[in-house]
């Protein structure tokens, strides 16, 4: 099996998984790392100047963040505590209660 097709068979579970996601309403996401954009703010915030670079899967989260509606989006990856916007919120060492409504 060549490298082709391997990467053709990864590339149509992406899109089935991307047409599965249109419209979705949450009220939190928990990954490990943001989406690209968010991922370029926070490297604005990075005092020693180290930007991490995007990858499929950062990328993949910018298409979720088009698609999926959401209150919150928790990740941790960078180690920060930072809170990026209000719906943005990377976590380091804040702990964050569940909301009422969650349950």
């Amino acid at each position: 099996m060549g490298q082709d097709a391997g990467s053709g068979r990864y590339d149509d579970r992406v899109q089935r998984l991307r047409a599965a996601v249109e419209q979705i309403q949450v009220d939190s996401i928990i990954t490990h790392c943001a989406s690209t954009r968010i991922q370029n703010l926070l490297c604005v915030y990075e005092s020693s100047g180290y930007c991490y670079k995007p990858d499929i899967l950062t990328d993949f989260f910018d298409t979720l963040e088009e698609q999926v509606h959401y209150k919150r989006w928790y990740f941790g990856h960078y180690h920060q505590n930072i809170r990026v916007d209000e719906k943005h919120i990377p976590l380091l060492e804040e702990i964050v209660p569940a909301e009422d409504e969650w349950w």
